[in-house]
């Protein structure tokens, strides 16, 4: 985290201090041209004063050691001012370098947020879909269990049935060996009775 605060302090450009280098230079050059202007100044008085016949030697000698210092004085604010537009020339290079990487992270960053907005909504469509299968599941679930109930129901009766079945077979048995017996003495009484006849006729 603290490296990524740095790195983001050295991508902020530095608007003020370039406005301060430019403002210093505009200084500097309105004072080269007043300085300029005091020379031509001078001059044109050294030079009026001799057509005059005015200026001695001696005042002469001053006045040009001024125009000397003045010069001088000059030169070096020009030599300042070009020291001072080359420092100006490097931060608004630098500036413009961290201006075009600021640009390229904010493009990575609205690309990085418009996939995250992509992902979202597959998530989101995921999700949705994973709930309309959670709720077929759920129906078909429902289902089963109604279709165990009810196979659960017809087993109970098949068994039922099959009991009853069982039931009613040994009481056809019983049934029917009843009658076999009763058709037995049926046959066993008939015979006898024929056997009586003959006897009685004879």
């Amino acid at each position: 985290m603290p490296h990524e605060l740095h790195r983001r302090s050295q991508l902020q450009p530095e608007p003020a201090k370039t406005k301060a280098l430019q403002t210093v230079i505009e200084m500097k050059d309105t004072k080269i041209a007043s300085l300029e202007r005091n020379i031509r100044d001078l001059e044109d008085e050294i030079q009026m004063l001799k057509a005059n016949g005015v200026l001695n030697t001696e005042d002469r000698e001053e006045e040009i050691k001024q125009i000397e210092v003045y010069k001088s004085h000059s030169k070096f604010m020009k030599t300042k001012i070009d020291q001072l537009k080359q420092e100006l020339s490097k931060k608004e290079s630098e500036l413009l370098a961290l201006q075009t990487k600021l640009e390229t992270l904010s493009n990575q960053n609205s690309d990085c947020k418009q996939h995250i907005e992509v992902l979202k909504e597959s998530l989101t469509a995921k999700e949705q879909r994973a709930a309309i299968l959670q709720t077929e599941v759920d129906a078909l679930r429902l289902r089963l269990e109604e279709k165990e109930s009810f196979l659960n129901k017809k087993t109970k009766q098949l068994q039922d049935l099959t009991e009853e079945k069982g039931t009613l077979a040994g009481e056809i048995r019983d049934m029917k060996d009843m009658l076999e017996v009763k058709e037995r003495k049926i046959n066993v009484l008939q015979k006898k009775e024929v056997v009586d006849s003959g006897t009685t006729e004879l």
